[in-house]
């Protein structure tokens, strides 16, 4: 970083994001504020924020006069979810925003929110997360994972605020978390229904359903996918660091049938004039495949397939397809530890959540140890009826 010190805070530049910044402490806090495009403005604007602390006024009346940030006193939680999203936009992977901003747009739509930030009480967010356990924001009650995420956004928010001065307190820290117990669901497909919930699904949404079962990779690994990073000689996918949960990059290799409908998808995008930046998964007007689509149009051919059982059908997430690829692996004989690396586990442990047997191969097992441990037939005894 290139930095300007001053005895009064400096003025910075943050690479690779463009222009200046300003960042200085007051009573023990650190704040930073974006301060244009030019250095000798952010300088300026520094030592307006100097002079206005120096005549004894409240740092937030400062900053709102300097910046028009809204007075810390009066921000509500309502204005403070699109702050917040833009500065964790900066600072967090896209596949973590991916899931966190819907949770928080959804936040921000709860009467209490429209209360300034210090003003909402540890039992305002209880009530919010018991409503959550009862009924969520798509009709269904929510796991306690999902309750937690969304715990977890809002606290995020809560540490941001404190550190820009518009809050004192997190009141998030004193509502009780959910169990997670239990979040291992044993939903996964046999090969037929995926078979049918293939053919139940719309022309365009049917090559990324077909990506996802047929690599298991993740939700956010699909639609960050650029065409620069499917290898067609080697028949496989690269997925990038800044892409992938754990931050580690992996190979992913596509099957014969995979790479054929792939080609086929390439071909016809053709005449948008795409290249490797492009994102793989587009939808029919060239725009990038958002998770709100990709869920609409599951669901949907998830209720069009008539071959899934009725318990499989209202359990069944996207998620699942990752379940079933590993699955379906593991049945077939593909070596638990080639699994775990192709989906980009941590540890074996994670993957054994989600290698289920069949009760073929349990039955399977079970005579393979019995021939074994069988006792030989004596000389001279007849074994059998007769």
């Amino acid at each position: 970083r290139c930095a300007m010190r001053r005895a009064f805070g400096r003025v910075l530049q943050k690479p690779p994001r463009r222009g200046w910044y300003v960042r200085f402490r007051h009573k023990g806090r650190e704040y930073e504020r974006a301060a244009g495009p030019t250095k000798t403005g952010a300088a300026a604007l520094l030592a307006r924020v100097h002079a206005g602390l120096g005549q004894r006024r409240p740092v937030d009346e400062v900053l709102a006069e300097v910046f028009g940030d809204p007075v810390g006193p009066n921000l509500t939680l309502r204005e403070a979810v699109p702050k917040y999203i833009e500065y964790a936009r900066l600072r967090k992977k896209t596949t973590t925003m991916a899931g966190q901003e819907p949770r928080l747009r959804i936040i921000a739509k709860q009467p209490w929110a429209q209360r300034p930030l210090r003003e909402i009480r540890t039992r305002d967010i209880s009530r919010f997360a018991a409503q959550l356990a009862e009924k969520g924001p798509r009709g269904k009650a929510c796991s306690g994972a999902t309750i937690n995420r969304y715990l977890a956004g809002l606290s995020a928010i809560y540490r941001w605020a404190i550190a820009q001065g518009y809050a004192a307190t997190n009141p998030v820290k004193g509502v009780d978390r959910f169990s997670e117990k239990g979040r291992g669901r044993e939903v996964y497909l046999e090969a037929g229904e995926v078979r049918a919930l293939l053919d139940a699904a719309s022309e365009a949404f049917r090559p990324l359903l077909a990506f996802a079962v047929s690599t298991g990779c993740r939700r956010g690994e699909i639609l960050q996918l650029r065409w620069r990073d499917v290898h067609w000689r080697r028949a496989e996918a690269t997925i990038r660091p800044e892409n992938s949960k754990t931050g580690e990059g992996r190979p992913v290799p596509l099957p014969e049938e995979l790479v054929a409908l792939l080609r086929a998808l390439r071909a016809s995008q053709a005449a948008r004039r795409i290249d490797g930046d492009d994102p793989v998964f587009q939808l029919p007007d060239g725009a990038a495949w958002t998770w709100a689509a990709v869920r609409r149009e599951f669901a949907r051919a998830v209720d069009r397939c008539e071959s899934l059982p009725p318990w499989k059908a209202t359990r069944l997430r996207f998620h699942d397809l990752r379940h079933t690829y590993a699955s379906l692996a593991i049945q077939n004989g593909a070596p638990l530890h080639t699994v775990s690396r192709i989906l980009g586990h941590s540890s074996l442990q994670t993957t054994m959540r989600y290698a289920h047997w069949s009760p073929d191969d349990r039955r399977r097992v079970a005579h393979v140890v019995g021939s074994v441990l069988a006792p030989a037939p004596r000389p001279g005894v007849e074994t059998g009826g007769g």
